[in-house]
């Protein structure tokens, strides 16, 4: 790897429909950076909006790690969006938010989810998909709402397969406690140099988020206090940051 891998740490994600309080969300964490140590704005939220919040998140973007996310239903968005309207929707940016992903030592990375990752690299080379950003600034991710695989090794090694190079993001929902076990053992004898994040989703899994960061995810995700969640079994980053075993996984990554 050219470029150490990113620690996002508790990441908060900002998943408002409603604008005012999309916009309330930005606010507070404009004026209490200290609430999470990354920033995830759900851009499909807002999409038919979001040329009122360009600047806004360009503040954000400069005060804070700064995740980009555009997915569909099944992936945890709002609304069924078509993979040719999420890529579209990447090769229309504002240049502006395209010169802060690609500035040097840029803290604004992107996440495609595995289907963009693996359509792209079958297409390398076609004029209809020229390189967007550096892969230092991608995120390659897989969610399954509907539970958790028997080997979640299989999608972890298709996300292996990926050209991103920020980490990669494997998260699915638990059924049992053995779900759980599973996505903990995919941190046992790692070789892939990149940072991998997992944790479970669902109430049998809001306890992972707690304990993921000390299996060796790089990350867990949590929401602000008021605003909505982003996923079953998702818990605040107030109560996130609050934990002793979230704060000594902090530590140990060098987060504080």
């Amino acid at each position: 790897m050219k470029k150490q891998s990113f620690i996002p740490g508790v990441v908060c994600s900002v998943n408002e429909s409603k604008l005012p309080h999309f916009r309330h969300a930005l606010d507070t964490l404009i004026a209490q950076p200290e609430l999470c140590d990354t920033v995830e704005i759900r851009l499909d939220a807002i999409r038919t909006h979001l040329f009122q919040f360009w600047d806004q998140i360009a503040l954000i973007m400069q005060c804070k790690p700064t995740i980009l996310t555009f997915c569909s239903k099944e992936h945890g968005g709002h609304e069924v969006i078509l993979l040719e309207d999420r890529l579209a929707f990447w090769y229309g940016l504002p240049q502006g938010i395209y010169e802060m992903i690609e500035t040097k030592d840029s803290r604004v990375f992107v996440d495609w989810e595995l289907d963009i990752h693996e359509v792209y690299s079958r297409n390398v080379g076609n004029v209809r998909f020229p390189p967007l950003f550096p892969w230092s600034q991608v995120i390659a991710s897989e969610h399954d709402f509907g539970g958790t695989p028997t080997n979640p090794g299989e999608p972890l090694s298709r996300l292996e397969d990926t050209r991103a190079e920020a980490f990669l993001k494997l998260v699915t929902r638990a059924n049992s406690d053995r779900d759980v076990e599973r996505l903990r053992t995919l941190f046992d004898g790692r070789t892939d140099p990149r940072t991998l994040a997992s944790f479970a989703m669902g109430a049998i899994g809001e306890q992972s988020r707690f304990e993921c960061m000390n299996w060796g995810s790089c990350a867990t995700y949590g929401y602000l206090e008021g605003s909505a969640s982003a996923a079953p079994g998702q818990v605040s980053v107030q109560m996130l940051m609050a934990n002793p075993s979230v704060q000594r996984a902090r530590w140990l990554w060098g987060l504080v």
